[in-house]
């Protein structure tokens, strides 16, 4: 439940705090610990990171920021999740990895995410592939259907979720 929290309270950082406060582009960016009062920085849990961790982070929230960066979700089981959780899923965008090892799809493959969701393919069709990336995004279309694009050959398929 923390990394959830963590998950919602990093976007609200880089969504509303840190376009106010970095408004100048020749500035260094301000550090995650400045950007809240201390009792918010404890409450957040941010304190527990250590010095390479919290300049990583602020290094992330200036790039996303800079728009060099895509909002990913952590995504917990669907079992686990509330209702209000339940209706922003439809419109997150999920970048994960496959889980063991991306190799394409073909009929009704299952993809296991390393997020934990597993997701099956939805249409047709056959792709396959003998690289090394497993990297994959799921946004929705604009018929509001779940499509699942391995990042490297950039090819997609319909999914659903199903865990």
């Amino acid at each position: 439940m923390k990394t959830f929290f963590l998950s919602y309270f990093v976007i609200f950082v880089a969504l509303v705090a840190v376009p106010l406060i970095a408004d100048d582009k020749d500035e260094t960016p301000p550090d995650v610990e400045s950007l809240m009062t201390p009792e918010d920085f404890v409450l957040s849990g941010l304190d527990k990171l250590n010095q390479v961790e919290r300049a990583h982070l602020s290094e992330w929230l200036e790039k996303y920021r800079d728009g060099a960066v895509k909002v990913v979700q952590v995504q917990k089981p669907r079992s686990q999740m509330t209702e209000e959780e339940r209706q922003a899923e439809k419109d997150l965008a999920i970048a994960a990895k496959v889980i063991p090892s991306f190799r394409g799809w073909r009929g009704k493959t299952i993809f296991r995410l390393d997020n934990g969701t597993v997701w099956q393919q939805r249409m047709p069709g056959t792709m396959y592939y003998t690289g090394t990336s497993s990297d994959v995004v799921i946004t929705k279309n604009i018929m509001g259907r779940f499509v699942l694009q391995h990042v490297e050959s950039e090819r997609q398929v319909l999914v659903k979720r199903v865990e």
